[in-house]
């Protein structure tokens, strides 16, 4: 498996492109301060999430008042993107909060794209279930730990939520791009 180094601020960290052509999981993009205080954010912030199936609770982010770390985090993902820095996630599912409760899933789905284009999901894990919770990308699930960030096209793939169990919810903050087809994610498309 070959190892990507990524450098944020004066940090430096090496993390693993997988060998996979659905996915991209990046672990722990998140510095465990920043993972504090999003948690925390998202915690203080759940009262203001509309139900949208049952036990799964969500709103977008434009509705919400979001820390500072919120667009720091964006613009990093962006970057592992390789998108424009003034990039703005799209549509309804663009830039979202998301609550999973107990019995909680998301069931499959294709996210459709314009012509000529293609639809990037980023999940970003929060919280971690009791159990269950995973995401899955076409036919297999993929392990996550808090503060991963999981890319894929979601144009192209199933994407879902297996069941919650237990009552720690799973927290996520998800985004959205809508870019050419053409466009290229290091580490992701040229394995397509």
């Amino acid at each position: 498996m070959k190892l990507l180094s990524v450098t944020y601020g004066n940090r430096s960290r090496r993390t693993p492109r997988p060998s996979t052509a659905k996915r991209l999981l990046i672990p722990e993009i998140l510095f465990p301060e920043e993972h504090a205080e999003l948690l925390r954010w998202a915690t203080e912030s759940s009262a203001q999430l509309k139900q949208v199936a049952p036990s799964r609770y969500a709103a977008p982010m434009a509705h919400l008042k979001r820390p500072d770390v919120c667009r720091r985090v964006r613009l990093r993902i962006q970057e592992q993107l390789d998108l424009d820095l003034v990039a703005t996630p799209s549509g309804a599912l663009g830039l979202y909060l998301s609550v999973l409760s107990e019995n909680g899933t998301v069931l499959p789905f294709i996210e459709p794209a314009s012509d000529g284009m293609k639809y990037i999901r980023c999940v970003l894990l929060l919280q971690a279930a009791t159990s269950g919770g995973q995401s899955f990308v076409g036919n297999g699930v993929v392990p996550m730990n808090e503060r991963d960030l999981l890319i894929f096209c979601s144009s192209t793939f199933h994407q879902g939520v297996t069941v919650v169990e237990g009552r720690v919810p799973r927290i996520s903050l998800e985004l959205g791009y809508e870019v050419s087809a053409a466009h290229v994610v290091p580490g992701l498309d040229q394995l397509h």
